[in-house]
């Protein structure tokens, strides 16, 4: 009789094999955003939501750190890969952007750390121009380093945040501009005293973090878009964005004062991959120049 039983589970077992089909996705993604990051735990919701029946889905991670520019060149060359990024003309161009913002605009809107000695220099900053007068760090293929450059900012850079930080200290520059969802979140993180997220300014332009795939895959882009727009229409995109504990806190942070603004000029017809308004929040009013 248990041998019979065990028989017809065998059977059912391999017929569910069978019957169902495997979708490994590839996410290129630094060691600091595995399981548990804001992004692929997003990734995973939209999979699932636009998956089939019978699907299963496996997402796997690169094993190395690469650099930002590393890991987007890896897309056109690892099967069904996905990363995130900021996004740029020259990013949309050679890969294909899916186009919704995953922190709905939160990351064109940029807090400045600085060495907390200097709040007192800050304070005295009203315009665009005074700004212009300090020196702020970012990535060195970071889309935001041109839109900075291009507003007339000066800007040194590094490849990697951690080297950043570490010339931020050494007054190696002045300031360094982060999404509000990044800053007060790395500041927790770091626990440094020596540094702090400035209290008065807030740049902002439209700019986001968005999915990537290979230029030629149209088929995975098509599909991650589906399952993000069926969250989004449910309410699941909205309901996981303003409670996860890091944007929480960031709002928290950024309402709990009027900053000036500072609106930067970007050419959004070319860098923004999609200006769906719904798909942006936009609450924040804060002291415009």
């Amino acid at each position: 009789m248990q041998r019979i039983i065990l028989f017809f589970y065998l059977l059912t077992f391999t017929s569910l094999m069978l019957a169902s089909e495997s979708l490994s996705i590839n996410a290129i993604a630094t060691k600091s955003e595995l399981s548990g990051n804001y992004c692929v735990t997003l990734l995973n919701m939209a999979l699932t939501a636009s998956k089939q029946d019978n699907e299963i889905i496996d997402v796997k991670f690169t094993e190395f750190n690469y650099s930002q520019a590393r890991l987007l060149r890896e897309l056109n060359f690892v099967s069904n890969s996905v990363a995130w990024s900021m996004s740029d003309d020259n990013r949309n161009s050679l890969l294909t952007p899916i186009r919704i913002p995953l922190f709905k605009g939160l990351l064109g809107m940029r807090v400045l750390l600085i060495r907390k000695e200097d709040q007192l220099i800050f304070d005295k900053i009203k315009t665009l121009d005074d700004l212009g007068d300090f020196v702020a760090g970012q990535g060195a293929h970071w889309p935001d380093t041109k839109i900075l450059r291009d507003n007339g900012l000066r800007v040194v850079t590094a490849m990697e945040s951690k080297s950043l930080l570490k010339m931020l200290k050494g007054k190696r520059f002045d300031y360094f501009p982060r999404g509000v969802v990044e800053a007060w979140y790395e500041a927790s993180l770091k626990k440094d005293p020596s540094l702090a997220v400035e209290k008065n300014i807030l740049l902002a332009y439209s700019s986001d973090l968005y999915f990537y795939v290979s230029a030629d895959n149209q088929e995975l882009a098509k599909r991650i878009e589906k399952g993000l727009k069926i969250l989004i229409d449910n309410g699941e995109f909205d309901r996981y964005f303003y409670n996860h504990p890091r944007v929480k806190e960031s709002l928290s942070q950024l309402e709990s004062n009027r900053r000036r603004i500072f609106y930067l000029d970007v050419d959004v017809a070319e860098s923004i991959p999609h200006l769906n308004s719904s798909y942006w929040y936009r609450p924040y009013t804060g002291i415009s120049n």
